[in-house]
């Protein structure tokens, strides 16, 4: 009798504990922020320029204000590093690292560093479309995880939504 009601002892404890681990709340929605990159300066170092449009190693900065709405004012800028990795047929592979500078919202003061690496046409600066993961940031965004998708809607106009959690 003894080692029966230890035994049920034993396996009501392993159910409290198994439950706790099954209760948990419904993870916070993410937050959702969309932002307009207007691209106003690009600049290419080639480390062997040898005509080559892109070669291994070659570095890209591109940089540029944000706006809320397509052709808002500005609410900050933006910089990135994008190195040439790798090649695919007629396109570079491209290792990014994007700095986003909020500054004229004060709700939204801080900056969202994202980083990825993304496939491109030869000899363009950026991809139709691109999904980056958010790996942390300053201010209001400090600690933030979550993903950026940017769809370019010209040669120098993007479109980036941002779903995080801070």
């Amino acid at each position: 009798m003894k080692a029966i009601l230890s035994a049920l002892i034993v396996f009501a404890g392993l159910i409290v504990s198994f439950n706790s681990f099954a209760v948990k709340p419904a993870p916070a929605l993410p937050n959702q922020k969309i932002i307009y990159i207007h691209q106003t300066s690009v600049a290419t170092v080639h480390p062997n320029p040898q005509g080559a449009i892109e070669q291994l190693g070659d570095l890209v900065v591109t940089s540029g204000t944000l706006s809320a709405t397509e052709d808002g004012p500005s609410i900050g800028s933006y910089n990135t590093q994008k190195t040439v990795i790798g090649f695919n047929g007629a396109n570079a592979i491209r290792s990014n690292l994007v700095f986003f500078n909020i500054t004229g919202e004060d709700r939204f003061n801080g900056t969202l560093y994202v980083e990825g690496v993304n496939e491109t046409t030869k000899g363009q600066t950026h991809a139709a479309m691109t999904q980056r993961p958010i790996i942390g940031g300053t201010g209001r965004y400090t600690a933030a995880r979550g993903s950026v998708e940017t769809v370019a809607l010209s040669d120098v106009l993007l479109k980036a939504t941002f779903s995080f959690y801070r």
